[in-house]
């Protein structure tokens, strides 16, 4: 973003910084994905390593490692972490890079990114909604006689 950030004395000396690059002109870049349940990790996992072994802004070490995150409401959510010295003040192309990328490489292997689901549970419906409902031939058979 280019941004420049002044800060005050009294707030170097009583609080926490964090010099992103300080020593070291490496930075860790996390890229965050959810797929399909049906999806089998380890293909993930794999995808996921391919896509950061072919950026020549991902270094070759540290490693790149895929993080399994956890089972979320609607995808299993996981974490590409890679490190980088040339994309370092240009982190949000970076990762865009690797979203493109990502999309391409899951699209290609027939990987699906979920869009969030839900069931609806309704307790307090009319007798006679609640009938339609758990028979819809009925209903059916209904709406077809009343159009008729």
């Amino acid at each position: 973003d280019n941004i420049d950030i002044i800060v005050p004395n009294a707030k170097i000396i009583s609080e926490q910084i964090v010099n992103w690059s300080h020593n070291d002109p490496r930075v860790r870049v996390r890229v965050h994905v959810g797929v399909s349940y049906d999806t089998d990790p380890k293909h993930v996992e794999e995808a996921l390593l391919a896509v950061a072994g072919e950026n020549p802004d991902v270094l070759p070490a540290p490693a790149p490692t895929v993080i399994f995150r956890r089972f979320g409401d609607s995808a299993l959510e996981f974490e590409l972490r890679v490190w980088t010295t040339s994309m370092l003040h240009r982190p949000g192309m970076f990762r865009s890079a690797l979203h493109f990328a990502i999309w391409k490489k899951f699209k290609h292997l027939g990987i699906s990114i979920p869009f969030p689901q839900r069931d609806l549970h309704l307790r307090s419906l009319a007798p006679e909604v609640r009938e339609a409902l758990a028979s819809p031939k009925k209903l059916k058979t209904e709406s077809s006689a009343e159009t008729a």
